[in-house]
């Protein structure tokens, strides 16, 4: 094959729209996760606040059994609160036992193929970069998939740091691309805190 021929296609002019079918799981199953700041979301960009992490782990994994079937869900670990589905302990290995216990084993596998999980970050200022830039670090596999949900979770890990530097900039250009990803891919952004009132 002549590779002076071939064209290279950004994932950003082929991506696929999330499936009309893909909703979120209703909030009302879940007391200690209140969705906040209304007024900083658009139709498909939501906040909340989880005081409960366990709770926060089955909401999650209601939320990839309603995913669907060729949806992906992309995971931007703040707090290293996912891992890996082969860590004990980590949050995608007790989804694993979740969803394990209502599918087969290899249906279960299929749904937590679909996960795509991020987590080297040191600052919101990074978080922002990847989500600036998430149709490219889509792995290559699932790029002929659609993205049915964006999800940023505790990003309070970082609010010590902006509280001492007296700068929320990066915290409010997050909530900017949240809700411009949103719009313009017609997926669901969620982004999680964790502070307790």
């Amino acid at each position: 094959m002549d590779l002076e021929f071939v064209k290279r296609v950004e994932f950003t002019k082929v991506a696929r729209l999330p499936q009309p079918s893909f909703d979120l799981p209703d909030l009302a199953g879940y007391p200690q996760i209140k969705q906040i700041n209304t007024e900083l979301e658009g139709e498909r960009y939501i906040q909340l606040n989880v005081q409960n992490t366990p709770e926060w782990i089955n909401y999650v994994c209601e939320l990839l059994k309603k995913s669907d079937a060729l949806g992906i869900v992309a995971i931007l670990d703040c707090a290293y609160q996912f891992g890996s589905a082969d860590i004990v302990n980590s949050g995608l290995y007790q989804i694993k036992k979740q969803l394990q216990k209502d599918n087969s084993g290899t249906e279960a596998g299929e749904l937590l193929k679909r996960v795509v999980v991020y987590d080297n970050f040191e600052n919101l200022g990074d978080v922002n970069k990847l989500l600036n830039n998430i149709l490219d670090m889509i792995p290559t596999q699932f790029q002929d998939r659609p993205l049915n949900c964006i999800l940023v979770s505790n990003t309070s890990i970082f609010y010590w740091n902006l509280r001492d530097e007296e700068n929320f900039d990066d915290l409010a250009e997050l909530h900017r691309i949240c809700r411009q990803l949103s719009s313009k891919l017609g997926c669901y952004v969620l982004s999680s805190r964790s502070l307790f009132e």
